[in-house]
């Protein structure tokens, strides 16, 4: 997906974990996405390192820099996230 004009669409990561590595790693080659923030209420900076994205220190930063985010933290950590996107009218996956 690209926004109009053939820009990348900026995505964001909200945790930092196992399958939020996978999905950014996946995401990361391709030319049509580009993983810019990452937060985590535990520790970003393996994923920021790997990756190249920025680590933000609280989740209210992550939806003003992205077009959308991958909630992969535990389930019971996702309203939060979910509704602060899509507030902001920022996609959610």
């Amino acid at each position: 997906m690209r926004l109009t004009g053939g820009i990348p669409l900026r995505y964001g990561i909200i945790g930092a974990g196992y399958f939020d590595l996978e999905f950014a790693r996946i995401l990361s080659e391709s030319r049509t996405s580009q993983l810019v923030a990452a937060y985590s209420p535990g520790d970003a900076n393996k994923l920021s390192r790997d990756l190249g994205c920025a680590v933000l220190p609280t989740l209210d930063d992550l939806p003003d820099r992205v077009d959308a985010v991958i909630v992969a933290s535990p389930n019971h950590a996702h309203r939060e996230p979910v509704e602060q996107a899509a507030q902001r009218g920022v996609h959610v996956f």
